[in-house]
């Protein structure tokens, strides 16, 4: 029994000595042991994943060519121009899956603004299911980033893929060295609101690009926060969109990357 003891408390002295020693022992411990469970108490009913129609998952690069979209307004040396003769510059780009991560921004069940909650469910169930069921086959790296929201059950996390809040990860240097650590220089963003938290989140895109990762919005899989005069057309989310294509980084939609896979 002694001995029983003591080899616990050995255990437990390696474990949280080594946490701290590499910084961080909540995060640290997570990463080592889960491996990145879900919080699975912000989805009662689980999803059983189903293996059979996955891709394999090796240690090669695996490459997708994926459509996307910039901006490019019209500017100095061009002869007279105005607004109107920007243009979208559409490319080809070379998309390393073991590098690339996509990023669920509060995928919320709830919203104190009921006209936003029944556009963002209709968002989601159009967009974010059929988006995660891809990443999912393909063995993406899935990280959810919820801010201290509830986890809308459409999209409940599944064993292995990432939930910032559950990892206590809940600031830009932390969500820096959780990609570093993972060999990530990608993100694919999806998630709410296009014009609030998904740029200004600890772990969002406005932050991120002044790290020089590559940021592709999937721009179908967002929305925004409409003002009354905006909403019919949606305008707020077309700026914001221009602003990320034009400053950040590039978009695409869920149609390119299902073309991009082959679906």
């Amino acid at each position: 029994m002694k001995k029983f003891f003591q080899n616990k408390i050995v255990l437990f002295v390696l474990i949280f000595g080594s946490g701290f020693l590499l910084g961080g022992f909540g995060h640290r411990l997570y990463v080592i042991a889960s491996p990145y469970l879900a919080k699975l108490q912000q989805c009662p009913t689980i999803p059983t994943p189903s293996l059979a129609d996955r891709q394999p998952l090796t240690g090669d690069a695996r490459n997708i060519v994926l459509g996307t979209r910039t901006y490019i307004p019209a500017g100095a040396g061009e002869g007279y121009t105005t607004e109107s003769d920007g243009k979208y510059d559409y490319q080809q780009w070379d998309l390393n899956l073991n590098k690339t991560a996509l990023i669920l921004m509060d995928t919320w069940a709830d919203h104190p603004n009921d006209g936003w909650a029944a556009r963002e469910r209709e968002n989601i169930k159009a967009k974010i299911v059929p988006l995660l069921a891809l990443a999912r086959k393909h063995n993406m790296t899935i990280i959810y980033s919820p801010n201290g929201g509830t986890i809308c059950p459409d999209v409940c996390p599944q064993k292995g893929e990432i939930v910032l809040d559950a990892a206590g990860i809940n600031s830009t240097d932390d969500f820096h060295q959780l990609l570093k650590e993972k060999g990530i220089n990608t993100l694919l963003y999806a998630g709410y609101a296009s014009n609030w938290c998904l740029l200004d989140r600890p772990s969002g895109i406005f932050w991120m690009a002044q790290l020089d990762y590559q940021i592709i919005l999937i721009r179908d899989a967002t929305i925004a926060q409409e003002t009354a005069e905006t909403l019919d057309g949606e305008w707020a989310n077309k700026v914001v969109i221009n602003m990320i294509e034009s400053e950040w980084g590039r978009s695409t939609t869920l149609a390119d990357l299902q073309t991009a896979f082959g679906e």
